[in-house]
């Protein structure tokens, strides 16, 4: 265990409808733009979701900011 909590990167994903209506209950994983890839691996469940699912998506864009970050 690394002793660092989820909701230090794990946090609500507000929009406008959030805020006026019911919120949506929706959640992003940010680990921000300084943390390097170690560091964020010690979120170990959360990087895996990020591995599996968000990664392969992001290989795929054209775009290579968007790969990249």
């Amino acid at each position: 265990m690394h002793g660092k909590p989820n909701n230090d990167v794990l946090k609500p994903s507000l929009n406008g409808f959030d805020l006026m209506r019911r919120p949506r209950g929706v959640w992003m994983i940010d680990f921000g733009t300084m943390m390097d890839v170690e560091e964020s691996a010690l979120y170990e469940i959360l990087f895996q979701h990020v591995v599996q699912n968000v990664k392969p998506e992001r290989d795929t864009n054209n775009r290579d900011q968007y790969r990249k970050f």
